[in-house]
Formats: C-alpha cells, structure tokens, sequence
C-alpha cells in the first residue's frame, strides 16, 4: 500500500487501485498490517497488509453474495460458522436469518475485530452483540 498526495493505492501485480481519502489508523499486529481509512468515495475501508478487504459503501457486494445463496436455500440454519470475517458484515449478513440461534466466528487476528468495531461499526451492525 502505499499514500501519496491523498490517495491510497494498493499495489498488486503490476497493477494499481486506490481510492482518494486518508488513514484513520495503521499498525501492526502480530500477524499483518491493519490500516483503515476514510475515503472519499466509499466511506470508511479495511486494508489487511496492503489489500482491500472492505468498505462502508461498497461491502454489500461482498457480504451479501458470501451469505445469501447458501443460507436462503437452506433448510436449518440454526448454527453458522465463519472463519475469518473480523470485519462482522458476513455475521451480520447471517442474523437477518430469524432462525440462526447460533454463530461463531473465528479470527486469528483479534485486532481486525477491536479495529473494525470501533472504526467500521456499520459494516457488522448489531452483530457483535
């Protein structure tokens, strides 16, 4: 990732994508970079080592595809389980569902759920209670 003159740009294979806007907060955990801005365009975004995870505006296309075909077909979905997603939208995507009763979410790196939870707080909703 890199920032220059207001934009955040990720770098992948030769090839850039950036967005105007600027860092909240960057640090390291112990397993990778956790940065989060405010962009212009997409609200607030998740950055992990460099690579978009999410955005405010734009997580919707993510979350709810990851969500929505598997469990609108299914016929219990009492329990659900979601390795990774510290951001909570794949959670919050599944208590839609009145008959989940049960979900756990594993995430090796309990800073991207601190980090999402104080600076994403409309990308999990209500999923963290």
């Amino acid at each position: 990732m890199t920032v220059t003159s207001g934009w955040v740009d990720e770098v992948h294979d030769g090839t850039r994508y950036g967005l105007h806007g600027r860092v909240i907060i960057e640090e390291m955990s112990a397993f990778q970079r956790i940065t989060v801005i405010d962009s212009d365009r997409y609200g607030r975004a998740l950055l992990l080592d460099g690579c978009w995870m999410t955005a405010e505006h734009q997580e919707r296309y993510y979350h709810e595809p990851l969500v929505h075909p598997a469990l609108c077909r299914a016929i219990t979905i009492e329990r659900v389980l979601i390795i990774g997603g510290g951001d909570g939208g794949t959670a919050h995507q599944c208590f839609l569902y009145p008959d989940v009763k049960h979900l756990d979410l594993v995430e090796i790196d309990s800073r991207v759920v601190d980090l999402s939870r104080t600076y994403l707080p409309t990308i999990g909703s209500t999923a963290w209670e």
